[in-house]
């Protein structure tokens, strides 16, 4: 009589799949229990099944694991077929006939597995109906379509990073290692052509162009395969009434135009020069103070008072001598591409010692008319949050469009007509506190408030159809440097909805055993995807409808190695993580 579990045909049993649905949903093994009614060294032992039967080595891999499609299945039996069965009959007679049959069953595998791979390569790289999803899962790099593709490892060592779509979708940048020593490639979405360049790049919001900073310092843009190159600005640009020991420019803050043919940047240089000598009065010479008499002493001191006094200064000088003192500048200029030609915007003009801010570019307004900048006098002041400059092309006089915001990506987004800025303001660099979603008008500079002071919302995104707005929200716990009272406040932060004006504000999830971070809207405006933070700091990538008709639904687990350096993922920097390191999303738009 047989004993033990009952076969399945199936790769796991109906129990092994429940488990394995639960653990993509991010439930731990004490949940999974309650949910499955059975208690947790049962759970852990399905775990193990599991693990063990899809080949893979954790939770996270088991997670992401997809079954193969049944078609290409089929198709592996009917080709093999076609090889086999013509030769089985003579093969049968000869002596040699296992190692004919045995190359030929090598032959087939081999253009099998070449058949299958490429079937699913080109299954994960075609946009599914939210787009396609380039993320780092252990430190490599998959892709899959959204929101259901089979995912596609395309690389291995665990050392990737922030990935990053070209407009086009061809394309793919990411770094591997950590800076100052990491490496930058290019590479397209089938793995194909990849090549390292200097620096991280900006890609151009049309094709694929890519501009970055070179190792020589200068600007180069070129095409993502190479075949296109030109050095857009050098270092020895020059501003107007430089001084003579002008020492060559130094570039940062990249930003491309609109309609890509223009790329913005900042300038900076300091330079250390003698400043002319400063007369100074001679003072009134004193006499010296006469050789004290002192009375004998045995035994003898051990330092007797000097023979004479020292000597004077017999003449002055008159004057200080030269001195080097910083002469720092600062500015954001703009090159068109089609000439080649970098010009000035707006600068400080200061060549002399005056303490003077640094212009920070953040963004080109939707016309390409204007550039958002900041001017700060240091990183410390930029990461504290400091108010939202814009200037037209053509310089001129700048324009204060906010309060105070912090200088990230995610803080601030334009409206789809290009009219609005949603922006988080608030200053202080913890984003648990004194930061609430407002709307600049670029046309008439007024700032409407949306959400309150008892709430600390971040991260506003546009709805395609610019009526809505998706947020973060979550308590103000004030000013707490960090610990468990930040992570406490920051795990009921949630993806909340609200209408243009701020009215109807709600929240969209409410899953109390997360943290919500990213929000991002689906083309179509249907569906809100966003990141999970849970409370053992596993994250994952979710997805919901906008309309809130529809439970929350796991995509994929996100995880890359931690440096040395880098905080706990949850603090990341006072509560802000650089999730752009984890995932890019391509939409077509």
């Amino acid at each position: 009589m047989s004993r033990g579990r009952p076969k399945h045909d199936d790769i796991l049993t109906p129990r092994e799949w429940q488990v394995l649905e639960l653990i993509r949903e991010g439930l731990k093994n004490d949940e999974i229990g309650a949910r499955l009614g059975i208690s947790e060294n049962g759970v852990k032992y399905h775990v193990s099944e599991i693990l063990s039967k899809l080949g893979v080595r954790n939770r996270v891999e088991a997670a992401a694991w997809q079954r193969e499609p049944v078609g290409p299945s089929r198709r592996r039996w009917s080709a093999w077929g076609l090889f086999a069965w013509p030769l089985r009959a003579p093969l049968a007679n000869l002596a040699g006939g296992a190692l004919v049959v045995g190359s030929v069953v090598i032959i087939a595998a081999m253009a099998l597995g070449v058949f299958v791979s490429n079937e699913r390569r080109e299954a994960a790289l075609a946009p599914g109906a939210l787009g396609k999803l380039a993320y780092i899962q252990n430190g490599d790099l998959w892709l899959m379509a959204l929101p259901d593709g089979t995912p596609l490892q395309i690389t291995t060592g665990g050392q990737a990073s922030s990935p990053l779509w070209s407009a086009d979708g061809d394309w793919l940048a990411f770094s591997e290692g950590e800076a100052p020593n990491a490496e930058y490639w290019l590479m397209r979405s089938d793995g194909s052509g990849k090549r390292r360049l200097d620096d991280r790049v900006i890609w151009s919001p049309k094709g694929n162009r890519a501009a970055y900073i070179a190792a020589n310092g200068d600007i180069v843009v070129e095409t993502a395969d190479g075949s296109a190159k030109q050095t857009a600005a050098t270092t020895s640009l020059r501003p107007v009434n430089a001084p003579t020991d002008w020492r060559g420019a130094s570039f940062s803050d990249l930003a491309w135009s609109p309609d890509g043919d223009t790329l913005a940047f900042g300038v900076t240089q300091l330079v250390r020069r003698p400043t002319d000598p400063t007369p100074v009065a001679c003072p009134t010479p004193v006499p010296p103070t006469p050789r004290p008499t002192l009375p004998p002493q045995d035994p003898p001191r051990l330092f007797e008072p000097p023979e004479s006094p020292p000597p004077m200064p017999t003449a002055c000088p008159g004057s200080q001598p030269s001195v080097q003192r910083p002469s720092f500048y600062s500015g954001i200029w703009i090159v068109d591409l089609k000439d080649g030609t970098p010009r000035v915007v707006q600068d400080n003009g200061i060549f002399d010692s005056s303490p003077s801010a640094r212009y920070v570019v953040d963004r080109w307004t939707a016309d390409g008319r204007e550039i958002l900048f900041r001017l700060t006098l240091g990183a410390s002041a930029l990461a504290g949050g400091l108010p939202l400059h814009a200037v037209t092309v053509n310089g001129g006089q700048s324009r204060v469009m906010d309060d105070a915001s912090i200088y990230r990506p995610e803080f601030i987004d334009l409206s789809p007509d290009g009219t609005k800025l949603a922006i988080a303001e608030g200053t202080i660099r913890y984003t648990w506190t004194r930061k609430r979603i407002a709307v600049a008008d670029l046309s008439s500079g007024s700032l409407t408030y949306l959400t309150d002071e008892q709430t600390a919302a971040l991260s506003p995104v546009w709805s395609p159809d610019g009526k809505q707005i998706a947020h973060l929200a979550g308590p103000d716990i004030g000013d707490v440097p960090g610990g468990n009272p930040a992570k406490d406040g920051m795990a009921q932060r949630r993806i909340w909805i609200m209408e243009a004006d701020g009215s109807g504000n709600r929240p969209l999830t409410t899953a109390e055993a997360y943290r919500e971070e990213a929000p991002r809207w689906s083309p179509d405006g249907s569906t809100i995807l966003f990141v999970r933070l849970d409370s053992e700091d596993q994250a994952s990538l979710w997805m919901v409808p906008a309309d809130g008709g529809g439970p929350a639904v796991r995509i994929v687990s996100l995880s890359r190695p931690r440096t040395p350096l880098e905080a706990e993922i949850w603090f990341g920097f006072y509560g802000r993580v650089d999730w752009a390191s984890y995932l890019d999303i391509w939409t077509g738009s």
